[in-house]
């Protein structure tokens, strides 16, 4: 696994980009993207109970439902961080939807990609680098000020 820092108690990768909005990863593999959800976002969500993913071989733009979530805390949408076309869903989290809970950052991956033609504009806007702790931190902060996180 990659270089992990840990920042307010959450492990946060290095070797990864970050969404801003959705709290979901993008670590580059070449030709192709591994997408999971964040620690931030598997916290806020809760325990998973149900996961569903689209099938491989659907194409996607930045924003659209990849699949959906059931959770102690939520149920909706689980947007994709970038555009391109389903190659792989990790089945183990399919079949076991905590493993995300469990290790977000590592066996609890959701889906890989291969990357659309916008692929670099949609990376650039995302949080990467030196930029990933100063954010991450802001964001358990900020989370913590609305009182939906605990201290």
């Amino acid at each position: 696994m990659s270089e992990v820092s840990s920042v307010g108690g959450f492990p946060v990768a290095l070797d990864r980009a970050y969404d801003r909005l959705d709290h979901v990863w993008v670590r580059v593999e070449g030709d192709r993207v591994r997408v999971g959800m964040d620690a931030l976002a598997q916290e806020m969500a809760g325990d998973l109970a149900q996961l569903t993913i689209l099938s491989p071989g659907t194409v996607v733009a930045r924003g659209d439902e990849l699949g959906s979530i059931e959770a102690q805390k939520f149920v909706g949408a689980l947007r994709s961080p970038v555009s391109g076309t389903v190659l792989q869903v990790n089945d183990a989290v399919l079949d076991n939807p905590r493993l995300v809970n469990a290790d977000p950052l590592g066996e609890g991956w959701l889906i890989v990609l291969a990357p659309g033609e916008r692929f670099d504009d949609e990376l650039s806007g995302m949080v990467s680098g030196d930029a990933i702790l100063p954010w991450f931190e802001a964001e358990v902060e900020d989370y913590r000020l609305k009182g939906v996180l605990a201290e």
